[in-house]
């Protein structure tokens, strides 16, 4: 199939969602999310897949923790989303986008481990405004001398940018500790029904959940912006 039958089936099928009646696409939208939510449990994702002959092929990772792989798909899919506005609606060639969210982690684990090199240990939710601040103050670091800048300049400049933040990163042992980077950062607040933390260290579904709730917000704001 070339691409551009690609490009009529996939307009065709955005045509026949569009001409659906409201309630089919709102119910639709609602099973698409209960599905996302339910996918971690493995008592429905193990009976994800399809036989071939004696074999069964699953779709899930057999040998590693499927909730683990869906947060960290779940992360890249929210840097995506926040991509997209930057590079699709904008149209800025901005490679040191990923270097704005380091700047965040890194707060957030400044602050709240005590581990780091601060000696704070300041409360999940009181820590993840603040990084938010900072990201933001960064951004307007980097954005002054290059709102003029497009297409390759831009991305020469936003590159460097991130580079310059992985590799202090990486290289320096001061304060974001260098390759051992910052443990002991603190979880999301959220007893369960036994006392227990929510957000510990062994199960990551609540971890999915949490950013899947996330990507369904900010997927509504964005559409509402766009």
């Amino acid at each position: 199939m070339t691409a551009t039958a690609h490009k009529g089936k996939l307009a065709q099928m955005r045509q026949r969602w569009s001409d659906m009646p409201k309630q089919v696409r709102w119910a639709g939208l609602a099973a698409l999310v209960a599905f996302f939510y339910i996918l971690p449990n493995r008592w429905f994702y193990e009976y994800l897949g399809f036989p071939i002959g004696s074999e069964y092929f699953a779709f899930y990772t057999t040998r590693s923790d499927f909730a683990a792989v869906l947060f960290d798909t779940a992360v890249f899919v929210l840097l995506a989303v926040g991509l997209n506005v930057v590079v699709g609606f904008t149209g800025l060639l901005d490679l040191g986008y990923f270097g704005f969210y380091a700047v965040g982690a890194y707060t957030v684990a400044l602050l709240t481990s005590p581990a780091s090199r601060l000696e704070l240990t300041w409360p999940w939710l009181a820590a993840v405004p603040v990084a938010i601040v900072v990201t933001m103050i960064s951004g307007v670091i980097l954005g002054t001398p290059t709102l003029r800048l497009r297409g390759d300049y831009l991305a020469i400049v936003t590159l460097g940018f991130a580079e310059m933040i992985r590799l202090y990163a990486a290289r320096n042992d001061g304060l974001l500790q260098g390759q051992r980077g910052i443990p002991e950062v603190q979880h999301p607040p959220g007893p369960m029904v036994d006392g227990k933390p929510l957000f510990g260290v062994v199960d990551s579904k609540p971890y999915y959940w949490l950013i899947l709730t996330v990507i369904i917000v900010i997927i509504f704001a964005m559409r509402n912006l766009e």
